[in-house]
Order: structure tokens, then sequence, then C-alpha cells
């Protein structure tokens, strides 16, 4: 099992977004780190760091043959993801979902 800590980079920078910094899951993209926290999903752009809150999605998938994580918000705009490492980022961010839209 790969290790879930953040570097001292990503758990500053990840204050400085205002998050709780409890990691849940850690994936991989091509920009960089996918962290699923308690209350959010963050991830590392090219510019910086992205985020969005686990009630904020209305809907999500996971595709495993491309390693495509989706989401869709309340205003009906998707988004995704690529990972390059999954690790067990999928399978959290399905519980988060399912346990937002039942809450």
């Amino acid at each position: 099992m790969r290790r879930q800590r953040l570097t001292t980079q990503e758990r500053s920078d990840l204050r400085a977004l205002g998050v709780t910094v409890k990691v849940l899951a850690r994936a991989t993209t091509a920009t960089g780190p996918v962290i699923a926290l308690p209350g959010h999903l963050v991830w590392q752009t090219g510019q910086g760091w992205d985020q969005v809150a686990w009630h904020d999605i209305v809907r999500g998938s996971w595709q495993p043959a491309s390693n495509r994580l989706g989401w869709w918000d309340g205003t009906g705009h998707a988004h995704g993801l690529d990972l390059v490492e999954p690790g067990s980022l999928p399978w959290v961010f399905r519980e988060q979902i399912d346990s937002t839209i039942l809450v």
C-alpha cells in the first residue's frame, strides 16, 4: 500500500486553501497529486491547486479503462481528471459522493 502522507509543501499549500488536511486517499495525474480529504477533492494544476467540495458534486464516474475520474457539479458542468496512478482514490471518490448524496 502506498503511503498517504503529504509532503511538507503539499501540507502547506493545502492549509493555505483552508481545507481540512487529513488524507483519505491520493492519486497522481500528469500535473501532480489528486488528494481526497474529508470535505474536498483537491488536485494540483499547472498553476497551483484546485478543489471541489464533495457536497458540490451531484454525480460522479470512474472509467477504469481510461483511468478517467469524472463529475458533474450542481450547475450541470462536467469536470474530470485523468489519473496516472489511481490507487484507492476511485473507491474513496465513490464513497464520498454516495455519502454526501444520501445525507
